[in-house]
């Protein structure tokens, strides 16, 4: 699941992986996009929230306000992964097993 342009959160059998974008710029990959692992959670709640502190620390925490604008910034990425009526199907081994659900049918 991509979140921003920088972030994405993928799981395998034990973790939730926090996964960070960059992007080469030397060598034979140069200008290619890369993904370096972050940390590993025990669920997405806690992977969000320390993507929410990342986030706020890379600010620098200059000042109130460039902190109270990334909080913003982090509540419309939390809203859009709530707002999202579309998940992949997975099977019981939590790997894709085509076609998509609504919200609503996960529920059931």
């Amino acid at each position: 699941m991509k979140i921003g342009n920088d972030w994405k959160i993928e799981s395998d059998s034990d973790n939730i992986i926090l996964m960070k974008s960059h992007v080469s710029k030397k060598g034979k990959n140069e200008g290619e996009e890369y993904w370096t692992t972050e940390g590993f959670y025990s669920s997405p709640k806690s992977a969000l929230r320390a993507l929410a502190l990342k986030e706020i620390k890379g600010t620098g925490i200059r000042d109130l306000e460039t902190v109270v604008d990334k909080v913003e910034e982090l509540f419309v990425w939390i809203d859009r992964l709530e707002n999202s009526h579309l998940i992949t199907a997975i099977d019981k081994d939590n790997k894709p097993c085509g076609g998509q659900l609504t919200m609503h049918e996960v529920a059931r």
